[in-house]
């Protein structure tokens, strides 16, 4: 349901909770239809990031999601490359349409137009293929320095997007091999992920690799001037590969493309955690109920939270943390057995391991009273819920009064 109308979600964002001087049309419809997101209305579809990168911030923060979750989770819709023609949805939307697309053209045998109809068919999976294409031709104009490699690349980028540009690409070109190609392509992007220079030699040779995919296994016409550049040249070809300047440049690029070409789950798993799904399901669907719009919260009723409590902790002391009962079972014990993979998630985030004695600094053991005291204290689970207001009502005034150049500045910044 989430993957389906994550599209209009941003539209009905800002339909409902963005203020605006439009005086909303009173009616009554069973069917609501918002504005989807398109690369020219990127600014609406920020305005939602911010609340999503915040919502998926407190979800990491509560243990609810784990880090590889979170990165798979994030929506930066114009902030890692204002150049490309697509939105860059969140990575689970996208996991497994590249590797899907590329064996679709691995096989295909019809005409250009026929391949791109079925592509463009799902649009998360248009929007992959494109993103990707984008930020390989980004990469390697990039990591390659030399003058004559500079213009072997060239060469080859035009002759593709000369042939697709006029229907003729599957003709020239043999799609067998794109799957090696992808393959070494998909190493190369993992050792520039890492930053290691000791793998010098290994970008080289995997540059060469897929030079010699491009020219012998794939162009079925020989470019002359590609055989001339390659022997003229006198020494051995991409040597002079620059293979951290791109991590420096832009590393977000480099790993959500690595997320792309390589992530195969099914975006129903993400998130796992049965709480944070029905928090986000019980959101995403109220967006789509018939409401009156937010008012600026300048012109907000102010308002007061009172919560009665009698003789109870807020958080557990430590030493409530490892007391057992009559069966001799502790707290902690009882509430690790009961959220495995919240516990699993705290521990990462604390960055510490099981019999870690990171655990035992003041730091990780304030965390670790808040993480017990939210399951097990039905008070703390009350503050925290009051302070989400405050939260909540700091992003809206953000959204009130930042203008398109401080929007891009606390984006960068989150």
């Amino acid at each position: 349901m989430l993957r389906s109308r994550f599209h209009s979600i941003p539209g009905a964002f800002n339909a409902n909770l963005v203020p605006s001087d439009k005086i909303k049309k009173k009616g009554f419809s069973l069917s609501k239809h918002f504005v989807e997101v398109t690369p020219d209305k990127r600014t609406e579809a920020a305005k939602f990031a911010q609340l999503w990168n915040e919502v998926l911030c407190s979800f990491r923060e509560e243990g609810l999601i784990s880090d590889r979750k979170a990165i798979l989770s994030n929506f930066f819709p114009y902030s890692l490359d204002p150049s490309l023609r697509v939105v860059q949805w969140p990575p689970f939307l996208l996991a497994s349409k590249t590797p899907v697309a590329l064996d679709m053209a691995a096989q295909f045998q019809y005409k250009d137009a026929d391949l791109w109809k079925r592509i463009c068919a799902d649009e998360y999976m248009k929007c992959a293929v494109i993103e990707c294409y984008e930020t390989f031709k980004r990469i390697l104009n990039t990591v390659v320095v030399g003058e004559t490699e500079q213009r072997i690349i060239g060469i080859i980028i035009k002759e593709v997007e000369s042939n697709i540009s006029r229907g003729t690409f599957l003709n020239n070109f043999k799609m067998s091999s794109l799957p090696t190609l992808c393959d070494k392509f998909v190493k190369l992007i993992e050792m520039l992920k890492n930053a290691d220079e000791s793998k010098h030699n290994t970008v080289v040779l995997l540059l060469q690799d897929m030079l010699e995919v491009v020219t012998r296994d794939m162009m079925i016409n020989e470019i002359r001037e590609l055989a001339e550049l390659g022997q003229d040249s006198g020494r051995q070809l991409f040597e002079k590969a620059n293979d951290s300047k791109p991590t420096i440049a832009f590393p977000l690029p480099i790993k959500r493309l690595y997320l792309l070409l390589t992530v195969k789950e099914s975006a129903m798993d993400v998130p796992s955690n049965l709480e944070a799904r029905r928090r986000i399901m019980f959101f995403t669907n109220s967006l789509f109920m018939d409401m009156p719009r937010a008012p600026r919260v300048c012109k907000m009723l102010s308002f007061s939270v009172m919560t009665p409590y009698y003789s109870e902790e807020t958080v557990y002391a430590k030493s409530d943390l490892d007391m057992e009962n009559e069966d001799g079972i502790s707290i902690k014990f009882y509430l690790r057995k009961i959220f495995p993979d919240e516990w699993e998630n705290f521990m990462e985030r604390i960055n510490c391991k099981e019999d870690s004695e990171n655990l035992d600094s003041d730091e990780n053991i304030l965390q670790l009273h808040h993480w017990v005291s939210l399951r097990g204290q039905t008070l703390c689970r009350t503050i925290r819920g009051m302070m989400y207001y405050r939260r909540a009502l700091k992003l809206q005034a953000f959204l009130d009064l930042a203008n398109e150049k401080g929007k891009n500045k606390y984006f960068n910044n989150t």
